[in-house]
């Protein structure tokens, strides 16, 4: 078994996930350090998979990790317009690694 592969009771990344991540990171510094320190261990902790139908998902795996190094404080001199980029470009590569929401 892969060292990202989950087993029993592992759900894959959603969009309320990445949200989660993103706005606990913001607010919770112990969370943040471990989180920007080993991005894919944290969220085995929470519970989260980074594989898809037994597959490591890669394009969520690089959206977990362009969080964490957007968050990590090598970037707290950053301009945040570039960080910010980033993100959203990795968020929205990865449309068919991250489970999202329908509009009603």
């Amino acid at each position: 078994m892969a060292d990202d592969e989950h087993t029993h009771g592992h759900r894959q990344l959603k969009l309320d996930d990445v949200q989660m991540i993103i706005g606990r990171a913001v607010v919770d510094e112990h969370f943040r350090t471990q989180f920007t320190g080993d991005p894919i261990g944290t969220l085995k902790t929470l519970g989260i998979s980074m594989t898809v139908g037994g597959e490591r998902d890669e394009k969520a795996v690089t959206l977990v990790k362009t969080i964490a190094d957007a968050l990590s404080e090598e970037n707290h001199g950053a301009n945040l317009a570039d960080l910010l980029k980033n993100l959203r470009k990795s968020y929205l590569d990865s449309a068919d690694g991250i489970i999202r929401s329908r509009c009603a």
